[in-house]
């Protein structure tokens, strides 16, 4: 399995996250 193939599954739910993340912490 590449990494590469890998980065958009771990990429997607961290996009979906990081709105939360700024809201939490502002």
């Amino acid at each position: 399995v590449c990494l590469a193939c890998l980065l958009p599954l771990f990429l997607v739910p961290i996009v979906n996250i990081l709105p939360l993340l700024f809201d939490f912490l502002m």
